[in-house]
C-alpha cells in the first residue's frame, strides 16, 4: 500500500510537470490574433515616424531652396543676361513653391 501511494505520488507529480512544461511552453507563443494585432501596432507607429521624418526632410529642403533663392535672386540681378542662371532660379523658385504649398506654409 505504500509503494501504491508513491507509485501513484510519482506518477501525479510527473503528470503534473509534464502539464507544466507543455503549459509553459504553449504560453511563450502567441495566437495569430495578437500577433496581427502586433504587427498592426507596430506599422502604425513606423508610418508616423516616417511621416515626421518625411516632413523634417522637407522642412530642410524648403530652408535649403530658400538661401539657393535668394541667392540666385541676386545674382540674376547681377548677371540680368545670363539664361542659365535664369533658369536656375526659375528652378529653384517652382521647387520652393512645391515645398512650401505640400509642408502648408
Amino acid at each position: 500500500m505504500k509503494l501504491t501511494f508513491s507509485v501513484i505520488g510519482t506518477l501525479l507529480a510527473i503528470v503534473v510537470s509534464v502539464g507544466g512544461i507543455i503549459w509553459a511552453a504553449e504560453d511563450r507563443y502567441v495566437d495569430e490574433k495578437e500577433a496581427v494585432q502586433t504587427i498592426r501596432q507596430m506599422q502604425s507607429v513606423l508610418d508616423k515616424r516616417m511621416s515626421s521624418l518625411e516632413r523634417k526632410n522637407l522642412m530642410q529642403e524648403y530652408v535649403f531652396l530658400t538661401e539657393q533663392y535668394y541667392i540666385f535672386k541676386d545674382r540674376t540681378m547681377i548677371y540680368a543676361g545670363d539664361e542659365e542662371i535664369i533658369r536656375e532660379f526659375e528652378r529653384i523658385k517652382i521647387r520652393r513653391e512645391a515645398i512650401k504649398e505640400e509642408l502648408g506654409l
